[in-house]
């Protein structure tokens, strides 16, 4: 049977997005976080939110943050107050919650767009053409729907990208290939060396002087993915910081192939929780269906378990009942949308931090934006 759960502190992301919506009241928030369209974020920022909350979740402050969220989103709309320090703390952690969302987003979209690509083209035409140019008729021809998926921004950093590896891939000149890798970090000059071999090797007419007809879809999707290990290179790196690792990233990967062992059922993902029990480990995970995020954290605090389980569309629920929380997850996964395995069965993806001490060596030293108000 399912139990009902009470939420122990209420929020809503919705309330979080309608703060920052385009009225005049937040233009001058949503300028001081650069944000010039808020359209993107009301489509959800569940994922941004979630890893906000784990990130918190690493200096044993995953409570007070989304207590000061909900708290800071209420008395901002209470005209008696004076509410500036609660819109500088919701300006500082929306700027970093979108920060979160869009670098996922990014990889999503640029997924879906890539796949309905239309690269159909007159065979003798391209022909004619120099490759680099038909590079750029086949990205003109799909620039509509690609803006309908990604920022225009990132529409010119694929095109940049097509571009330089494409010249990588195939010129003859030495110092051309210097000057495309002048300037990148020593991990992007290793990556583009990485894709130029992948696709000479997977795009190539028979002399591998050039790219193929047959080559340029495959190209494409390469170039994409080449887009995507830059992302999460970022996002690892951004995280290592603050000493903050997990697992992996599948949502960044969004390809089970890659990772199977972290897209599993909600009978694997309790084998895994009470495996890490038995060992005393804390847990900070995220808890990701099809098309929403979620995060979870399980601590060991003066020799009790602490579960909590954050849904940006009702709140923060927390016991001190395994069989509740699991509970509360069966309850969540059924109300979801999720992938399914080879058996049909739901799977969700899981992207665990290797904190696992967190009662005893919290990272609270380094965790310190946005900073909380005393209220």
């Amino acid at each position: 049977m399912i139990l009902s759960h009470r939420v122990h502190i209420k929020f809503e992301q919705i309330k979080l997005t309608d703060h920052f919506k385009n009225t005049a009241e937040n233009e001058f928030s949503r300028n001081i976080i650069g944000i010039k369209n808020i359209q993107e974020a009301e489509k959800g920022v569940c994922y941004g939110l979630t890893h906000a909350f784990l990130f918190y979740a690493h200096a044993n402050d995953e409570k007070k943050y989304i207590k000061n969220l909900a708290h800071a989103l209420k008395k901002t709309h209470n005209a008696k107050e004076n509410t500036r320090h609660y819109r500088t703390f919701l300006n500082d952690a929306f700027c970093q919650i979108i920060y979160k969302q869009a670098s996922v987003d990014y990889a999503l979209h640029i997924d879906n767009a890539i796949k309905k690509f239309d690269f159909s083209n007159d065979s003798h035409e391209l022909k004619q053409k120099k490759m680099l140019d038909s590079i750029s008729e086949i990205f003109l021809k799909n620039s509509a729907l690609l803006l309908d998926n990604i920022k225009e921004d990132d529409a010119i950093n694929l095109k940049k990208a097509l571009h330089q590896l494409y010249s990588y891939t195939y010129s003859t000149s030495a110092n051309a290939r210097e000057d495309i890798l002048k300037g990148k970090s020593h991990f992007e000059c290793h990556l583009i060396k990485l894709t130029a071999r992948e696709i000479k090797r997977k795009c190539s007419n028979f002399a591998k002087t050039d790219l193929s007809l047959k080559g340029m879809k495959p190209f494409f999707e390469l170039v994409k993915n080449h887009q995507k290990k830059i992302i999460k290179y970022q996002i690892i790196q951004k995280n290592s910081q603050y000493n903050i690792k997990y697992d992996t990233y599948t949502i960044i990967d969004n390809d089970i192939k890659l990772n199977p062992q972290n897209y599993i059922t909600f009978e694997q993902f309790k084998q895994r929780i009470n495996n890490r029990l038995q060992q005393q480990k804390d847990t900070i995970c995220d808890f990701i269906t099809k098309n929403h995020a979620m995060g979870i954290t399980i601590k060991h605090i003066n020799n009790k378990v602490i579960f909590k389980f954050f849904e940006p569309n009702k709140g923060l629920y927390i016991t001190k009942n395994k069989k509740k929380f699991f509970n509360l997850i069966e309850k969540t996964m059924s109300q979801q949308a999720c992938l399914v395995n080879a058996q049909h069965e739901k799977i969700i993806e899981v992207n665990t931090s290797y904190a696992d001490k967190l009662h005893q060596y919290p990272l609270s030293n380094k965790i310190k934006e946005p900073k909380f108000y005393k209220s």
